[in-house]
């Protein structure tokens, strides 16, 4: 069966686009531990897009995961969202040699428990002209 994914244009109109593969590449060994500015060095040249998924924020046993695909003709990236009514987020920089991981915010104020990532996986699409 083949795999699809939708995805947004640079028009802000969605289409399906066949998938040849996923991989998962790197997955963080302590997911609810705080984590700080770091490289994560992993061949990513032969993949598209990238799903970067994180533990958005650690508080005692509450958190939860998202997942955001990111285009890597556009290196950097700000994956964010709403935690309990504050605003979380890390600055992400994507180069065919890895993922760079800012900071996590919460609000404006510098936190490591918040948008810890957690799972990279790499997509190739089985078409190349997409914008």
């Amino acid at each position: 069966m083949d795999k699809w994914i939708q995805l947004q244009n640079n028009d802000g109109t969605d289409n399906l686009y066949p998938v040849e593969k996923i991989d998962l590449l790197w997955q963080n060994s302590s997911p609810t531990s705080n984590f700080s500015a770091q490289t994560v060095s992993i061949n990513l040249s032969g993949y598209d897009r990238l799903l970067l998924v994180f533990v958005m924020m650690k508080s005692g046993d509450d958190s939860y995961c998202q997942g955001f695909i990111v285009d890597k003709s556009h290196t950097k990236w700000t994956c964010g969202g709403l935690y309990q009514n504050t605003y979380v987020s890390r600055l992400v920089d994507v180069s065919d040699s890895g993922v760079t991981f800012g900071s996590g915010y919460a609000s404006s104020t510098s936190n490591q428990s918040a948008v810890i990532p957690n799972e990279i996986y790499g997509i190739k699409l089985k078409t190349h002209d997409l914008r």
